[in-house]
């Protein structure tokens, strides 16, 4: 038979282990990690935020869509942490961001005057 004190905890172990599964879980789909093709799409002077991996590091790229020989793209990136700069010649890519966020949302801002900037997260933490 079972005591009302063996019942209780096993309850409130119960419990606690359901709540560190669920927050778990909401830790790894923090960062809503996406592609080329679902990432951000700023025109000039346009800026947008994305989640971060909470837990690892998360990988941020950044393209300059433009055509070969046409704008270079110029950005500024920042989150709770840490921010940065960076530009691109008109075809280039770069995936060189990975850092530990901690979770913080990333903000990205376009401040080129003619270029367009691809945003994105590589699928999972990196």
């Amino acid at each position: 038979m079972i005591t009302k004190t063996k019942s209780g905890r096993a309850r409130r172990l119960l419990a606690i282990a359901s709540l560190s599964g669920a927050l778990m879980a909401s830790a790894a789909g923090s960062a809503l990690a996406s592609t080329e093709d679902t990432g951000m799409h700023l025109s000039p002077g346009a800026s947008d935020s994305m989640p971060t991996w909470f837990f690892g590091r998360t990988q941020v790229c950044f393209r300059n869509p433009e055509p070969v020989g046409g704008p270079d793209v110029s950005y500024n990136w920042w989150s709770s942490t840490t921010t940065g700069h960076g530009s691109l010649h008109a075809g280039e890519h770069d995936c060189t961001l990975v850092r530990s966020f901690v979770g913080f949302r990333i903000g990205i801002q376009d401040i080129s005057l003619n270029a367009r900037l691809d945003v994105w997260e590589p699928i999972g933490p990196a």
